[in-house]
């Protein structure tokens, strides 16, 4: 039980943040939410949809995780968002409520970079420690967003398809 408030806690405390490094990662934008084109009409019409639709996003889910995988379902807007682990790795899965899958991170350590990402990394920021390897699946392409940090800075990169950018760089203060 511990380790399930454990996993929801690290899942709303991420949540914030998946949507963003998504974003970074495949610079493609989605439809999204709009709190104010909500009305109690469609509130009600969600809700009454929510039933069923969640019986296809599970069915969805299973297809792609298998029944063993964890259910820490979430609604973020109006796409169905489940958090649990792969492997050890939390691992986020976003689906539509038509049980589209839409996308997959997991939020790994240098550890889990493919060896291939590891040495296009390493081959050019080579004095940085590798904080965060996070990986985004999304219409079939495989994207590895990477943290990085040294004494003076932390930079973030993007590799996909053997080819690297960098998209963020903090200079830290002394």
């Amino acid at each position: 039980m511990k380790t399930k408030i454990i996993v929801f806690t690290a899942c709303m405390w991420l949540l914030n943040t998946n949507q963003s490094i998504s974003q970074l990662a495949l610079n493609k934008q989605h439809d999204t939410y709009s709190p104010s084109s909500v009305t109690n009409t469609s509130i009600a019409a969600l809700n009454l949809n929510t039933v069923a639709a969640s019986i296809k996003v599970e069915r969805s889910f299973i297809s792609y995780f298998g029944e063993a995988a964890e259910n820490n379902w979430s609604m973020a807007g109006n796409y169905f968002l489940n958090c649990f682990n792969v492997n050890g790795l939390l691992t986020y899965a976003w689906f539509t409520k038509n049980g589209q899958l839409i996308n997959v991170t997991t939020y790994g350590t240098e550890k889990d970079l493919p060896a291939d990402v590891r040495n296009i990394v390493k081959s050019k920021y080579y004095d940085y420690k590798i904080a965060a390897a996070i990986e985004v699946k999304e219409d079939n392409r495989d994207i590895w967003v990477v943290q990085l940090d040294n004494a003076s800075e932390q930079i973030t990169i993007r590799v996909e398809d053997g080819e690297m950018e960098q998209v963020q760089q903090y200079i830290k203060s002394k």
